[in-house]
């Protein structure tokens, strides 16, 4: 499956395929299905502190949440990529 996350700024729409997920909040996380996960960033960014852009969330918990398989971001961000280091989850960064 794959998570979008978006910066807020983005309105990201699905066309109803159960295998795309809108990320929209931290609260429905946990309702996720089970699963492999491909995680796309777009124009959202993992902060210093390791908060994702817009969100009162920390990008770590999605990988201790769910299965992450890999992780593509439109931004690049040096603690995105420690964090995805220390999972051994891989990382593209496009841009």
């Amino acid at each position: 499956m794959v998570l979008i996350i978006s910066d807020r700024e983005n309105n990201i729409r699905s066309d109803g395929n159960p295998n795309l997920v809108i990320f929209d909040g931290p609260c429905k996380v946990k309702t996720y299905k089970e699963g492999p996960y491909v995680i796309l960033l777009l124009g959202a960014r993992v902060e210093e502190d390791g908060r994702l852009s817009g969100y009162d969330y920390l990008f770590e918990e999605l990988l201790l949440t769910l299965e992450v398989i890999a992780v593509i971001a439109t931004e690049k961000s040096q603690k995105l990529a420690e964090i995805c280091s220390r999972y051994h989850v891989p990382l593209i960064e496009v841009g």
